[in-house]
């Protein structure tokens, strides 16, 4: 299975989950009861909804940008978070350590999946160390959550750090599409250019345009 195979699979779970837990939900609130099975099945879904999410931004940037390796360390670690993740809630495991390891995955995976939404975006060749910089908070912040998660931290002055750090990250999330946005605009006009095919249902593999013209697609990895 490929990068856009897997994509479209991953697609299709989470809008199939997401209409899941929207119907339990809507279930629950006609019903009135609102117990524990019902609150793990619920959860469940969410969780499972939320692995999706992570898994289809690593997979949209190995077929975009050819990030194979780290792409699958990404679906790796969304995986990992979601089983364990499903485990905690069912089993109901108590252990430190678990949910330690659980929160960890959870943490790398979100973060993974935040990197490749950020490098999704096409920056003018200026602003490309913005783009570096905001992966670079993103891993910092990463790694202060998880420092929280398993060392004995309780300075004030480390919180305040992890939260104007995390400001720094959100501030760059937003700032990032913006770039890219204006980037597009910068486009001169005679540049943009929109060509529409049409599959041509008397041979496979080609495609005609509106004026007549007949072509051939081949996907170009990367």
């Amino acid at each position: 299975m490929n990068s856009l195979e897997f994509r479209k699979l991953a697609l299709k779970g989470f809008i199939g989950f997401l209409v899941l837990t929207g119907l339990l939900a809507v279930a629950m609130v006609v019903i009135g009861r609102f117990g524990d099975l019902e609150l793990k099945i619920l959860l469940s879904t969410l969780t499972i909804s939320a692995a999706n999410v992570c898994a289809l931004s690593c997979a949209a940037a190995m077929e975009r940008h050819g990030y194979r390796i780290t792409g699958l360390v990404g679906i790796g670690c969304a995986v990992v978070a979601g089983l364990m993740s499903l485990l905690g809630i069912w089993v109901e495991v108590s252990g430190k350590v678990f949910w330690q390891f659980t929160i960890s995955a959870i943490i790398c995976a979100a973060t993974m999946a935040h990197l490749f939404l950020l490098l999704l975006s096409v920056l003018k060749a200026r602003h490309r160390w913005f783009q570096t910089l905001s992966c670079a908070t993103l891993i910092l912040l990463a790694g202060m959550l998880n420092l929280l998660v398993w060392g004995e931290v309780d300075a004030e002055g480390y919180f305040r750090a992890l939260a104007a750090v995390a400001i720094v990250a959100v501030i760059e999330t937003l700032v990032t599409p913006l770039l890219a946005r204006l980037a597009k605009s910068e486009i001169p006009a005679d540049r943009q250019q929109t060509l529409t095919l049409t599959a041509d249902p008397g041979q496979a593999g080609v495609y005609c345009s509106t004026d007549g013209r007949r072509y051939r697609v081949q996907e170009v990895e990367g």
